[in-house]
């Protein structure tokens, strides 16, 4: 297969970020490596690359946040790790308690929602029952009506 018009634009593109050179002779994405007369080692060679910058920039972003936490104020440094909280730990933390209000919250609505979604379901299955009763009831209405034709029809005819 020929390569497609992306992949021959490819070499010609500056690098997205510094480092970004490793991906200039990669195909761009998935759908791209298709494309080229290896697709199997295209892939393997953009799933290398974006390996690569995927660790890269992890580093990158490691040195940015090493200081961060000398920036943040004294409430949110002090803040519990939440996989080791014990219930009633540090609960007095403004910041605790707008989180536990915003769990309450959205288990509420959850709640809601998912009845909600029962409610929608009966009201559905009633409406189909009332369709279905409607649909019966027209059925004994026209049945009733040819039966009184057919002895109107016979009282004449006699």
């Amino acid at each position: 297969a020929a390569p497609s018009s992306s992949s021959n634009t490819m070499s010609t593109q500056a690098p997205l970020h510094a480092g970004d050179d490793e991906l200039s002779n990669v195909a761009k994405s998935m759908a791209d490596c298709l494309d080229e007369p290896d697709p199997v080692k295209a892939l393997m060679e953009l799933s290398k690359a974006s390996e690569a910058r995927a660790q890269r920039l992890s580093a990158q972003l490691l040195t940015e946040l090493d200081g961060l936490s000398q920036n943040l104020p004294a409430i949110l440094v002090d803040l519990p790790n939440q996989k080791t909280k014990t219930r009633g730990e540090n609960d007095s933390n403004p910041i605790q308690i707008a989180m536990a209000c915003a769990d309450s919250i959205e288990a509420s609505l959850s709640k809601i929602a998912s009845g909600g979604t029962q409610a929608s379901q009966e009201i559905r299955q009633l409406e189909e029952q009332k369709r279905e009763t409607d649909e019966h009831a027209q059925d004994v209405e026209t049945a009733v009506e040819l039966r009184r034709m057919s002895e109107t029809a016979s009282e004449a005819l006699s």
